[in-house]
């Protein structure tokens, strides 16, 4: 009789395991050896189902799964560079203190600066009084825009823009990430902002998610939603939105590219969404920041 381990020994002539083998109860024998006194027991043996790999957007779809129809992303750390640690080594250096203190006294205003219940100008004034220093708060209004550097090219923008709507839904201020999107010419290729001082509510507030869904009238899984900050995909998830968290190397972005491309075999061809370029600055401060 065969042994009954897992590992089987190597013998002469005989692989393990290979086709064609029986298994006997818990034996294994070789083709023609299914005489003996368990020969009733005798069934081939499945082979093992291959694993099951998880794919990165975290879901059970299929592997060719639609492309989404809309394309939300993040402001801060995806469009424009995020320096809030910048800005605070700069006040500290100015006011003689340390980057904790500078980070406690921001920490205090943050949630109104971002859900618009503090005024831009206020916030400059209530910080710097909060560290002792006087002056004009136009040279630090400056300083923020200095900070808000391109993060994404505009030929990558425009090239998902020719294929679906992208929104921008960001923690901002709209007088800090307007001009900023304006300077780094990619303007012309959002269609709709919604930024959380106009809106009077931030991530990662249920509320705010319950308002893009309304805007978009679209079903969640047709939803595209990229951010860099996990606490701020997690309600997204659950509402069933697909999300995907922008890595600092820029991984992110041929994961988008990928997941707009048509699925293998699919030559049909569409003409663009839209021209790229289409709205101007002025459309996009006129009708695009959603209120």
């Amino acid at each position: 009789m065969w042994p009954t381990s897992a590992r089987l020994p190597e013998r002469p002539g005989v692989g393990y395991p290979r086709e064609g083998t029986f298994r006997v109860g818990n034996d294994w024998r070789p083709p023609g050896s299914e005489g003996g006194p368990i020969s009733h027991a005798i069934r081939r043996e499945a082979p093992a189902p291959m694993p099951c790999l998880e794919s990165p957007m975290r879901t059970t779809a299929p592997l060719h799964p639609a492309p989404p129809r809309l394309l939300l992303l993040d402001a801060g750390g995806l469009l424009v560079s995020n320096q809030m640690l910048v800005l605070f080594h700069d006040l500290a250096r100015e006011a003689g203190t340390t980057v904790h203190r500078v980070r406690v006294h921001y920490q205090r205003h943050r949630s109104a600066l971002w859900s618009g219940r503090m005024d831009e100008a206020s916030f400059w004034r209530e910080l710097l009084d909060g560290l002792g220093l006087e002056g004009d708060i136009t040279a630090w209004q400056r300083r923020m825009a200095q900070l808000l550097g391109p993060q994404l090219a505009p030929s990558t923008l425009t090239r998902w823009s020719a294929q679906l709507p992208v929104w921008v839904v960001s923690n901002h201020r709209s007088e800090w990430l307007v001009p900023a999107l304006e300077r780094h010419g990619l303007v012309g290729h959002l269609d709709r902002l919604l930024i959380s001082d106009v809106l009077g509510i931030a991530k990662p507030e249920m509320g705010l998610y319950g308002l893009v869904e309304s805007r978009a009238q679209l079903d969640p899984q047709q939803l595209l939603f990229v951010d860099d900050r996990p606490r701020n995909l997690r309600p997204a998830r659950r509402r069933g939105w697909r999300t995907l968290r922008a890595d600092p190397h820029g991984r992110w972005i041929g994961t988008i590219d990928r997941l707009l491309a048509p699925p293998p075999g699919d030559h049909t061809t569409e003409p663009p969404r839209r021209r790229a370029g289409q709205m101007q600055a002025t459309e996009l401060a006129a009708d695009a920041i959603v209120s």
